[in-house]
């Protein structure tokens, strides 16, 4: 009788304790990166980040490209076409990045990789360059071109 006992008390034991273990729940636990999660106890590498850029130019930018027949500018970020604006589209103040304007680009970055190099190009109506460079994207960080 008392073996029946002490095996039923270590069933309930037993029972007891793989109820009350729960897994460790991974996931990303860095909370500046897009896809946190605030239920994970343990970082898997997931974690991922946006950096961004906006490009502008100021008015007196903007009237000396209309005064030298500029009409466009077609931008283009490592060799891929991302927009075209009229040589009008100058600010008057620097932009904030919430703005978007007047070219605004992203890239998604990783745990592992949290900055990219690119290269940036911009040519005229006529499809010649007028401006080039490189910047480089960093996690969590907007950044700002002003063509001069």
């Amino acid at each position: 009788m008392k073996t029946k006992f002490y095996f039923l008390i270590l069933l309930v034991g037993a029972i007891m304790t793989l109820w009350s273990c729960k897994p460790e729940v991974k996931g990303c636990t860095n909370q500046s990166a897009s896809n946190y999660d605030a239920d994970a106890e343990k970082d898997d590498g997931t974690c991922r980040y946006s950096g961004s850029y906006i490009i502008w130019f100021g008015a007196t930018e903007g009237y000396e490209l209309i005064s030298n027949g500029v009409e466009e500018l077609n931008y283009f970020v490592d060799g891929q076409y991302l927009e075209t604006t009229g040589s009008y589209s100058y600010l008057y103040e620097i932009p904030s990045c919430s703005d978007e304007l007047p070219v605004y680009f992203s890239r998604d970055l990783n745990a592992a990789n949290q900055t990219i190099n690119f290269t940036y190009q911009i040519t005229d109506q006529n499809d010649d360059e007028i401006y080039s460079g490189t910047g480089t994207f960093e996690a969590d960080k907007c950044k700002k071109i002003e063509l001069q």
